[in-house]
């Protein structure tokens, strides 16, 4: 294996963890929407740890093996189109989920350990996670077609 074919790998196989984090993650948000209160706080007890342990790290994980690709192979550059398109892509989406997402979850769970109602900051989330979803479809997808290469 080539050092480009084991970067490669790195890179897919991380980006598939957080597409997969991300996509279990609204199927089970929209599930225990209605769920008794202590099925929501283990839900989001639960986002809180997978999103800081597992999708946040394999989030920096696509975009640092990606970037090390573009270094490693000449025929990539930065100002390619499906190149650009994917750092954009992933810099909002790491934004979203750093700056936003993580802490929402994290408040969503302390406001169901209070007994409070958190149903509209479940329903925004939801909102904003489903948009973060189809903007990692199109890198995906960028990733795949290459428009512009």
């Amino acid at each position: 294996m080539t050092l480009f074919e084991a970067l490669k790998f790195v890179h897919v196989f991380s980006a598939i963890i957080w597409m997969g984090g991300s996509i279990i993650g609204i199927v089970i948000m929209l599930r225990v929407r209605k769920a008794d209160p202590a099925h929501r706080l283990g839900f989001y007890r639960d986002m809180a740890f997978i999103g800081e342990r597992v999708v946040g790290p394999a989030s920096l994980l696509v975009l640092i093996f990606g970037l090390w690709m573009v270094f490693e192979r000449p025929a990539f550059a930065f100002g390619d189109t499906w190149v650009l398109i994917g750092l954009i892509g992933i810099a909002i989406s790491g934004a979203v989920g750093g700056a936003y997402l993580g802490p929402k979850v994290k408040t969503i769970a302390e406001k169901l350990e209070k007994g409070e109602n958190a149903d509209s900051l479940i329903a925004t989330i939801t909102r904003v996670v489903l948009i973060d979803l189809v903007l990692l479809l199109v890198v995906v997808w960028t990733m795949i077609a290459k428009p512009g290469a």
